[in-house]
């Protein structure tokens, strides 16, 4: 897998934020044609901070290559990232 991202504040608590990735197929041992092709995806979405080191991320990615699969995936996370110092 390979991918860049962007995240752009839009609020103190709102970040918008757009990536792509490729990946080989999850289902490429299959060998069933376009099913066990590479995928190249294009995710746009959300991360909300919730609290402090709570955070909450919603995306929504389209396979951008032909005749691949998936074609439609969505994201949803939580994830605490908390302060060590």
């Amino acid at each position: 897998s390979l991918g860049l991202a962007v995240e752009l504040p839009l609020t103190d608590s709102v970040s918008g934020m757009i990536a792509t990735e490729w990946e080989t197929s999850v289902l490429r041992d299959l060998d069933f044609g376009q099913v066990s092709d590479p995928q190249w995806l294009l995710w746009t979405g959300f991360r909300f901070r919730l609290d402090d080191p709570l955070f909450l991320e919603a995306a929504l990615g389209e396979d951008i290559s032909p005749d691949t699969s998936p074609d439609f995936t969505a994201w949803i996370s939580m994830r605490w990232l908390p302060d060590f110092r």
